[in-house]
């Protein structure tokens, strides 16, 4: 049960269903882009699969710019 409540940021297509059946209200905000933190978590006892570590070096290019 929602309290009636609360603020969050999320991205539009995380709203897709509570905006249509109005469970959720969207608020543009006026200001510059907002910058989420990203982390990439995994065990620290298992290597990281061959498709797993193309993925973050994909990642990481994309996220310095390269």
């Amino acid at each position: 049960m929602e309290a009636g409540i609360g603020v969050s940021v999320l991205p539009l297509p995380a709203l897709a269903a509570e905006v249509p059946a109005k469970s959720l209200v969207v608020k543009k905000l006026d200001a510059s882009p907002i910058e989420r933190p990203l982390g990439v978590l995994h065990r620290k006892n298992r290597e990281l699969s061959p498709g797993a570590q193309v993925f973050l070096k994909l990642l990481a290019a994309e996220l310095s710019g390269g």
